[in-house]
């Protein structure tokens, strides 16, 4: 944090404002700014991240609206520490707070500006048909997931009956928002995104193969007992594994996919189906 923040400083001069935006976050705000300068801040800052290595999680270049007094646009940067490195690091944060001091009314316009850059990066992480978590932001959900836990892939029943029943794909569109919300709800600890198309990955922390797929079995049940869309019942089929460590990840997918797939080819679906 000391040295980004100090390259920051260097490269616009005496007008950039820091201040604390987060337990241990950094914001820069630079009045009208120069796209070339622009591009000279965002060099100066790659290279000092790459002599934090780990250090660094998230960093944002981003125009902002006029500046309150002189109208001009605003550029700003914010610079994140990695989430399990925030803590040990809470004393220096503060430490620079008070070094670094703030301009009258910066600290209001960075925190908004930091509501703004965040509402936009969740924004991109997720997927507008269901609301859950896209591509993307599950594979950083699993990324970041506690282990050991429980990993489901499901999968809803006969997408393409809906398509061509309703002809225009609002009976699948309804079928997907369905099965999204139900598999959402599957367990206060889980969390759930869409893989793609019509499949969905659900993860559990602290729970077994087991517990997850008895939760999934039960909201098989309650789905199937709702009413029909376009003529048909919406149901879906569902894999489910034991994730016991980061490096096992991978592992764990392809297992989880091939359980899904076998009841699939087999004509078992819908179906839950576990392993440890």
């Amino acid at each position: 944090m000391a040295l980004l923040s100090e390259v920051l400083t260097e490269a616009n001069g005496p007008d950039v404002v820091i201040g604390r935006v987060g337990l241990a976050q950094l914001a820069v705000v630079v009045p009208d700014i120069d796209p070339a300068v622009l591009q000279q801040l965002a060099r100066r800052v790659r290279l000092a991240i790459g002599q934090l290595d780990a250090d660094v999680d998230v960093v944002v270049v981003a125009r902002g609206g006029p500046d309150a007094r002189s109208g001009s646009p605003l550029w700003a940067a914010r610079v994140e520490l990695d989430r399990e490195r925030r803590r040990p690091l809470q004393e220096r944060v503060h430490q620079l707070e008070a070094a670094l001091g703030l301009s009258p009314g910066a600290e209001a316009e960075i925190a908004t500006l930091s509501r703004q850059l965040d509402a936009a990066l969740d924004a991109a992480h997720r997927d507008g048909l269901t609301g859950l978590r896209n591509r993307v932001g599950s594979e950083l959900l699993l990324a970041s997931m506690s282990m050991p836990c429980a990993l489901a892939f499901v999968d809803l029943d006969d997408l393409r009956g809906f398509n061509s029943s309703a002809g225009l794909y609002e009976a699948g569109d309804e079928a997907i928002r369905r099965v999204a919300r139900a598999i959402a709800g599957a367990d206060p600890s889980a969390a759930a995104g869409r893989w793609g198309g019509d499949e969905f990955v659900v993860a559990a922390p602290g729970l077994s193969a087991r517990d997850l797929g008895e939760r999934l079995a039960d909201v098989l049940d309650r789905v199937m007992d709702e009413p029909p869309i376009a003529g048909r019942t919406v149901s879906f089929s569902a894999g489910v594994v034991e994730v016991r460590d980061r490096p096992g990840l991978d592992g764990a997918q392809v297992r989880a996919q091939a359980l899904l797939q076998h009841i699939k080819q087999n004509g078992l679906k819908p179906a839950v189906r576990w392993e440890a």
